[in-house]
């Protein structure tokens, strides 16, 4: 059974703020107030106004690298330590054969408890945390950990495993294929459906980094 896409074009899809982009955040604030930083001056180091550095300290905008390098030093602390807050994950959802709401991941408390982040990511950013469900999917247990990176489209291979947001907000596992110009997705849940999208819509996946089976 094949679901093939009648409207073909993929919808442009901002990358989420997830848990660890929140905590991170949080983290640098807690710094700036404990050792009573003037946020101007800080604002004036990394080259942007209040209002900007108010919303990044808020986490309303994300923290890119190169913010975080300038502003290391005068936190007394590494760029690693802000990359990687506690160096642990929030577990943002239970994945289901019926998928899971991709909103939850954008939701910076509640969760399934937390996982270690694995050492060979070389960013943490955009990444989020999924719990395999009772019923499973072939070939991972239950209760195995997928760790998957938001807005990492451009990146995914044949046989990847993937996530893809239907029309509904829902996040699904799927097996990523090419065949010619399509991009076929699979289902490792026995019965789903496969799912026809013009190969360029890949862009709008998130890759499965990696897997705690």
């Amino acid at each position: 059974m094949t679901e093939v896409d009648k409207n073909p074009t993929p919808k442009k899809r901002k990358v989420p703020f997830t848990d660890i982009d929140f905590r991170r955040a949080a983290k640098i604030a807690s710094i700036i107030e404990r050792k009573k930083l003037k946020r101007q001056q800080l604002a004036d180091i990394l080259g942007v106004d209040i209002t900007h550095f108010n919303k990044l300290v808020g986490g309303k905008y994300l923290w890119k690298t190169y913010y975080l390098e300038k502003l290391a030093p005068f936190l007394d602390c590494t760029v690693a330590d802000l990359l990687i807050p506690d160096h642990v994950i929030r577990i943002s959802a239970e994945l289901t054969a019926d998928g899971f709401n991709y909103r939850t991941i954008e939701v910076p408390e509640g969760g399934l408890g937390v996982a270690s982040i694995p050492l060979d990511l070389k960013t943490v950013e955009g990444l989020y945390c999924l719990k395999i469900g009772a019923n499973g999917a072939s070939p991972f247990n239950p209760d195995s950990i997928l760790y998957v990176q938001a807005g990492s489209g451009t990146e995914v291979k044949d046989g990847d495993f993937v996530i893809w947001v239907d029309d509904n907000g829902f996040g699904h596992l799927k097996i990523a294929k090419f065949s010619g110009d399509f991009l076929i997705l699979s289902s490792p849940y026995p019965g789903k459906p496969d799912v026809v999208k013009p190969k360029k819509y890949v862009s709008s996946l998130d890759r499965v980094h990696s897997i705690k089976f």
